[in-house]
């Protein structure tokens, strides 16, 4: 294998793990698993309870949480064993993909492989993943005070580094196994600038569903497009100040977020449409119907999580495909940045040069 495909497999390799860290974390919130670890040891806290004793020792400490004495105080030591090895395996497989970051540099160095930009790309990712773990922890510490529900904010702020790391990987994978033409045009601006808009776009949505999900907002309204009958509910304008509204309440959060979703899958088909006939490369065609069809499929899990009252399935699988949207939004990011007009391409297809 050749160098580039081996650094590109090792990058995509991690992103998957960020991807597959997402997922689980989902279904840690959605199960209520989040707060049954109640300390925070990135050494010690690699190993689980091993004795009859140590597992006693710590369901006394989730039963001095809030979590247990407003909500769970039922509890038998089966039901906090499982929500425990859920939270534990999602810390676990965050300590996995730190292994699988450093590991492959043994093997890089003995190729002769280890440069400058390989370093660079190594540091970057075990920032991002250190800081990844810190803001865990800070949003899971917001969640063992008073109240058993994690601050909104930070459940988002997680969330997005997630969300970089996850990019940061991808981005450089994409560019190692397609990488630009050098000897010819570098750029299709005529896509990358829409793409770039949508993304965005796409941007804020995450941080509104972030911002939803940490306040539950998606309970309130389990009808759609409209909210219990009508386009705007009353409720969204409670808060005082007014531009409260926008961070604290709930029904605003959803409004909002179902608004942004219609106008994304709008715009979202309406640059397929426009930009699909026009791609000269092959692979651009294909990752604009790929980016329609995941949208179609995002815009669907939104629509059913919300009416049948966000099941822990449809819920997870909502997250997760949005962050395939944002991983192809991307990919046509990468590909019409370093776009070769004379690469694949097809009959009466436009070009850079014959653009508007």
């Amino acid at each position: 294998m050749s160098r580039d495909r081996a650094i590109a497999w090792w990058l995509l390799t991690i992103a998957l793990m960020v991807l597959g860290m997402v997922a689980f974390g989902g279904l840690v919130r959605l199960t209520g698993s989040g707060l049954s670890i109640t300390e925070w040891r990135p050494v010690t806290g690699t190993l689980p309870p091993l004795s009859s004793r140590a597992w006693e020792i710590e369901f006394g400490k989730y039963k001095a949480s809030p979590q247990y004495q407003l909500e769970n105080s039922h509890y038998s030591m089966a039901q906090f064993q499982f929500i425990y090895w859920m939270e534990y395996g999602h810390r676990l497989l965050g300590r996995s993909i730190l292994l699988v970051l450093l590991l492959p540099l043994m093997y890089f160095k003995r190729q002769g492989w280890l440069d400058r930009k390989i370093w660079r790309w190594t540091v970057t990712l075990l920032a991002l993943g250190a800081l990844q773990g810190f803001v865990g922890w800070y949003m899971v510490k917001s969640g063992l005070v008073d109240v058993p529900q994690v601050s909104h904010f930070r459940l988002t702020a997680h969330l997005l580094m997630a969300l970089a790391t996850f990019s940061y990987a991808l981005w450089h994978a994409i560019g190692l196994f397609w990488p630009p033409r050098t000897d010819l045009e570098a750029t299709f601006k005529p896509l990358f600038r829409p793409v770039l808009i949508f993304s965005s776009a796409l941007l804020i949505q995450i941080v509104l569903g972030g911002f939803l999900a940490g306040l539950k907002g998606g309970h309130l309204f389990s009808t759609f497009p409209l909210m219990a009958g009508k386009w705007g509910h009353p409720a969204v304008w409670v808060e005082s100040p007014w531009w409260m509204n926008f961070l604290e309440n709930p029904a605003m959060i959803n409004f909002l977020h179902r608004s942004l979703a219609m106008l994304l899958t709008l715009s979202g088909f309406v640059m397929g449409l426009v930009f699909w006939a026009r791609l000269g490369c092959v692979r651009l065609r294909r990752a604009m119907i790929v980016l329609l069809c995941v949208l179609a499929l995002q815009v669907t899990l939104g629509i059913l999580t919300l009416i049948h009252y966000v099941p822990t399935s449809l819920a997870s699988l909502h997250q997760v495909n949005a962050f395939l949207l944002w991983a192809v939004c991307l990919f046509l990011l990468q590909q019409a940045r370093i776009h070769s007009p004379h690469e694949a391409m097809l009959p009466g297809a436009l070009t850079p040069s014959e653009a508007p």
